[in-house]
């Protein structure tokens, strides 16, 4: 008896992934048929034809435009909540020294052992690290703040901003074989 409604639950919850994506494979050939047109209308309207980019081009561009929103989707969360936990000067300069470190271990990675995909280094670098790092809330704090912490906050900002990406440049030579 409780074999057959797992049974049952598996083979239903199997049968619902195969229906979605099947439904996901109808929606991308759809999409990618729409894009196609609407792009190519535009293209020929505004006098871009001369422009060569082939339909795949296209799709991998707009890929690239979803990760940058999917991570910066993450990275502004991992930022608001991060201000929640610390907050104020602080949060921004620990955030942007923290964001300045890991930026620099993805691109020098990438750059070094050439194994991450395009795609991943767009969606962790472009993405979610840019959004987690905050020059607008920066330079607003700065300013809002008497001026000696407007000194020490820019001077603090760049000065661990800058030794962060070299620290994590330091790491990737070191480990990374460059």
């Amino acid at each position: 008896m409780l074999w057959n409604i797992l049974l049952s639950c598996f083979l239903a919850i199997g049968v619902f992934i195969c229906l979605w994506v099947g439904f996901l494979g109808y929606v991308y050939l759809f999409m990618r048929f729409i894009l196609f047109w609407v792009f190519g209308c535009l293209l020929y309207v505004y006098g871009l034809v001369g422009f060569v980019m082939n339909f795949d081009s296209y799709l991998r561009e707009l890929w690239f435009v979803f990760l940058v929103g999917f991570g910066g989707f993450f990275g502004a969360c991992l930022r608001y909540i991060f201000d929640l936990w610390v907050g104020g000067l602080g949060s921004t300069l620990i955030v942007n020294s923290l964001g300045s470190f890991l930026l620099s271990l993805v691109v020098y990675y990438s750059l070094v052992r050439k194994s991450l995909s395009e795609g991943f280094v767009v969606l962790v670098a472009t993405g979610v690290l840019s959004s987690f790092t905050t020059y607008s809330t920066f330079i607003l704090q700065s300013f809002t703040a008497n001026p000696v912490v407007l000194v020490l906050n820019i001077l603090g900002n760049y000065g661990f901003g800058l030794l962060g990406a070299y620290l994590g440049k330091l790491l990737i030579r070191r480990f990374g074989g460059i």
